[in-house]
């Protein structure tokens, strides 16, 4: 527990007790009575609950934690499998854990609780569609980029990464009728192009 700065009468050198703290008013010192004013944050006062240390392991035929030899397993991890005693048991998202998995889940940002960014290929898709529109160059471009952007739609259609920020599938059916729209430009245009050369 973090202790606050001031510990002692300044007085009579008498540690103080968490009670003597945050008082509205100065209160006696209980070995010398000289008043005292003692102010703390709340939390540094506060006693931390303790953990669990994992149970020691009595049994050999019992199983073991991958991580500490001498404790008992209590659970196995979600991910890869591993024994885990009480100390070594990180549950998130409803999953138990293991600290490696914990951590190999945080820098790729494969759970949910710890990404803070997503690709939005909703956007992607829909800008596949609109931006070859813009420019006259573009134009002959709209053969691939449609094709990329029906592709994007249909692939990323069910992805779970968009339910972080879910706006609906708008945007996919959007990207989607545009695509089949410039698609269909391509066919009818080459259908009308080769119709009249042969």
């Amino acid at each position: 527990m973090a202790k606050p700065r001031v510990r002692q009468c300044l007085h009579c050198e008498l540690t103080l007790t968490p009670e003597l703290y945050n008082q509205p008013a100065p209160v006696p010192c209980p070995r010398c009575h000289t008043p005292l004013l003692a102010r703390a944050f709340p939390a540094t006062l506060r006693q931390l609950p303790t953990g669990s240390a994992g149970e020691l392991l009595t049994n050999a035929e019992l199983s073991s934690c991958f991580f500490h030899p001498n404790k008992k397993a209590e659970v196995s991890c979600a991910q890869c499998g591993r024994f885990l005693c009480a100390l070594c048991d990180l549950e998130v998202e409803g999953k138990h854990l293991c600290p490696s998995c914990l951590e190999t889940g945080m820098k790729k940002q494969t759970m949910a609780t710890f990404r803070t960014g997503v690709t939005r290929w909703d956007n992607i898709a829909v800008l596949l569609t609109i931006v070859p529109l813009i420019s006259i160059a573009g134009l002959y471009f709209t053969m691939f980029t449609s094709a990329a952007a029906l592709f994007i739609a249909l692939w990323k259609w069910n992805s779970p990464r968009e339910r972080l920020v879910d706006r609906g599938r708008g945007r996919m059916i959007m990207a989607l009728i545009l695509a089949l729209l410039q698609l269909g430009g391509w066919a009818a245009l080459l259908f009308f192009y080769l119709g009249r050369r042969y």
